[in-house]
């Protein structure tokens, strides 16, 4: 939807991010880089629409979750907008 309705795309993915949030989820997996792009790169157009901050949240590719998994952390972390915390 990105390219056909920017607009209509940040609503959509807002609402979906924003649901994982307030149910309580520390993370979003993104199964693609388009979803990691909409939810991670975005993530401050995301957050104006919607007035909210999303502090101690982020987003893993699938690839990053296995790795984390198998007990390796991924060098891609460090190039998240938001700053993946590992406790």
């Amino acid at each position: 939807i990105l390219g056909a309705n920017r607009e209509l795309a940040v609503k959509f993915a807002s609402e979906i991010l924003f649901d994982a949030y307030d149910s309580g989820a520390d993370f979003l997996c993104a199964k693609d880089e388009r979803e990691f792009y909409m939810f991670d790169t975005l993530s401050a157009k995301l957050s104006k629409f919607c007035g909210r901050d999303l502090d101690g949240f982020y987003i893993l590719r699938q690839s990053e979750l296995i790795a984390l998994a198998n007990g390796d952390t991924p060098q891609s972390l460090s190039e998240h907008r938001l700053k993946v915390g590992l406790v």
